[in-house]
């Protein structure tokens, strides 16, 4: 990889498209922070609640924390992409989750300055720089550099991409293992150890502009003609490549297509926020062991695989609006069978439709909001999008935790959300793409003339 990274800062024409590499170390970065918080968090909840005696509702207020926190760091992130580009961004985000990792390995109940503290506040703090710092270091950042370095495939590129999270799910059986056997609090230092040794190190693939190197995006078009594997030269933006047309932060804002889609993916995500905390919780509540709630875990991490890939490719050459819609309809037919799996046969239809409605709008979205608005402000769109669809994922852990401690089960909670679901149906069926305004106001004076 070292080798491509040079090639590409000399203008020269590697073996395999640069954007690949950039594909590939996106992938293993969203690999590396599901496994250890995105997904991997539900692991920890019941010994963390064993230790402290928390009620359900205090320890899962951690998880409107992990997805508010990953809103905002997002949204930060956003516009800090566009101005120091990724890799500075990615850099300083990072490392500051891996304090945050550190810091909640340690938490304990003490003195500040006389003054007691309670570990429980620790754990929210620690929660938020784990959040900030993933939220703004990771996802957001790569997406941006991978539609700027595709114009064609986009779609599957991001798909790939975002398969590093699904993934996962290959380590969550060793994670709990390794909870089990070391405890969380070592099991937080292993993750933060891997992080700088693993990680850190790789952010350097993360180039911004193709055309900075010479290059041109792939499958960009010339007025030539089209190169599906892009361009290299020496050193020099092509003069002929052409630029798709992007909206700036304030045109998408003021299109209703930014804000159906906002709130449709607020409802997707607070099925999945909900779920991705509390399953394994959920599980053992109805008699499930833990082992066994945890391997349901990991598929569905393996079963978002299907969704983002399958989804993703669909997605260069369908109309979005369905594919979401399809994936709302898999998503509230899972919460149907999740809410049942007291009864161990429902989870096969459980695992046979909530991961592909899961993990199929986290590469359709991010595919639509590069199509519909352009690549020039993506990752500042994205950022603000992302802050307002994190109202579902922040607030489904702590609603369906409060169901809990009410009722003493999460059946009534996973039956609402997917009632809420239905309403993101004509949501996204609305959510046309928009004309830029450039065009339209063209459109309008050569009507008028």
């Amino acid at each position: 990889m070292s080798k491509a990274v040079s090639e590409v800062r000399a203008g020269a024409r590697p073996k395999v498209f640069y954007g690949w590499w950039i594909v590939g170390t996106a992938t293993f970065f969203w690999f590396y922070g599901a496994v250890s918080f995105y997904f991997g968090f539900a692991a920890f909840v019941n010994p963390i609640v064993d230790e402290f005696g928390w009620s359900r509702a205090a320890v899962s207020f951690a998880g409107t924390l992990m997805w508010f926190g990953s809103g905002v760091g997002g949204f930060v992130a956003g516009f800090l992409t566009v101005r120091f580009k990724a890799r500075k961004v990615i850099l300083a985000s990072l490392s500051l989750a891996l304090l945050g990792f550190l810091f909640l390995s340690q938490i304990r109940s003490l003195r500040f300055l006389g003054i007691p503290v309670d570990a429980l506040w620790l754990y929210y703090a620690a929660f938020i720089l784990m959040a900030l710092g993933l939220g703004a270091g990771e996802v957001l950042p790569e997406t941006a550099v991978i539609a700027n370095w595709f114009s064609k495939r986009r779609g599957l590129a991001l798909a790939l991409a975002s398969t590093g999270a699904a993934w996962s799910g290959l380590a969550l059986p060793g994670l709990v293992l390794l909870i089990d056997t070391v405890g969380w609090r070592t099991t937080l230092v292993i993750l933060a150890a891997g992080m700088a040794v693993l990680i850190l190190p790789l952010v350097s693939v993360f180039r911004w502009r193709p055309e900075e190197y010479g290059h041109r995006p792939y499958g960009s078009e010339t007025e030539q003609g089209s190169d599906r594997k892009g361009t290299f030269g020496s050193g020099a933006p092509p003069a002929s490549v052409a630029v798709e047309r992007s909206f700036t932060e304030r045109e998408a804002l003021r299109t209703r297509t930014f804000w159906l889609l906002s709130i449709g993916l607020t409802l997707w995500s607070l099925a999945a926020g909900s779920v991705q905390f509390h399953l394994i919780a959920y599980l053992v509540s109805v008699g499930w062991e833990r082992s066994a709630a945890g391997l349901v875990l990991s598929g569905l991490a393996l079963g978002s695989m299907v969704g983002r890939v399958g989804f993703g490719f669909l997605a260069d050459y369908l109309d979005k609006r369905y594919i979401l819609i399809g994936c709302i309809a898999l998503l509230g037919a899972g919460l149907l069978s999740l809410a049942n799996m007291a009864n161990p046969m429902f989870v096969v239809p459980f695992l046979l439709t909530f991961p592909l409605g899961f993990g199929g709008p986290i590469a359709v979205q991010m595919a639509v909001t590069a199509d519909y608005f352009g690549p020039g402000r993506f990752a500042s769109i994205r950022g603000i999008m992302s802050t307002i669809v994190v109202a579902g994922s922040a607030g489904g852990p702590v609603f369906a935790g409060a169901v809990y401690d009410l009722t003493r089960s999460y059946v009534g909670a996973f039956l609402i959300i997917a009632a809420l679901l239905v309403v993101a149906v004509p949501l996204f069926y609305l959510a046309r793409k928009p004309k830029h305004p450039a065009l339209a106001a063209a459109a309008s004076l050569g009507a008028a003339r």
